[in-house]
């Protein structure tokens, strides 16, 4: 699924605002602004990149140090990351994936 097509579903409520946890390290609270995070940045850009990019600058802007997020559509192979420890989280929302993490401080 593009993003625009992605983008549209979210405006018409046929993709409901919810992030499908795979792995996690971090307490609710920071889940909670990740979500947010996530959907704003979704909503203001138009490519995978630029979604990751942006989120990567509200997670450095919020929680300080050096983030990185990585973002995939479905079929994503394998991956191994090094991570501060409550630093991690991994989810999906439908066909979209993220890992998220943070490497210093």
């Amino acid at each position: 699924m593009d993003i625009p097509k992605f983008k549209e579903l979210l405006d018409t409520y046929k993709i409901k605002e919810e992030l499908t946890i795979l792995q996690s390290e971090v307490k609710e609270k920071f889940y909670l602004d990740i979500k947010k995070m996530t959907f704003d940045s979704i909503k203001t850009n138009d490519c995978l990149s630029d979604i990751c990019s942006t989120m990567r600058g509200l997670l450095a802007q919020k929680f300080n140090g050096e983030w990185h997020c990585i973002g995939y559509k479905k079929n994503y192979g394998g991956y191994s990351v090094r991570h501060l420890k409550g630093k991690f989280i991994e989810f999906n929302i439908e066909d979209l994936k993220f890992i998220l993490f943070q490497t210093k401080k």
